[in-house]
């Protein structure tokens, strides 16, 4: 994963953002937009691309919180050390 320049405070007032807002909302019309494909989907390969889709749709829904985790797990680790350095 590439180095994060945001802090937790930067992605936390971003989830709470009109930007992040109306990029969840717009993303969440898509995966409705996708489940409905999979529906009347009968062909192997587009099924595959759907789901495939639907995951990026979903990854792409978590990411804020998933990388405010990754900081508060480095924020820790960094923490640990520091304790240990002592």
């Amino acid at each position: 994963m590439a180095e994060l320049r945001s802090t937790i405070e930067d992605l936390r007032r971003f989830t709470f953002s009109n930007i992040w807002r109306d990029l969840s909302s717009e993303m969440t019309a898509w995966k409705e937009d996708i489940r409905d494909q999979l529906e009347i989907c009968t062909e192997p390969q587009t099924l595959s691309r759907l789901q495939g889709n639907a995951e990026a749709v979903n990854r792409f829904l978590e990411l804020p919180t998933s990388l405010i985790e990754i900081l508060e797990v480095d924020a820790q680790a960094t923490e640990m050390r520091s304790r240990i350095a002592e």
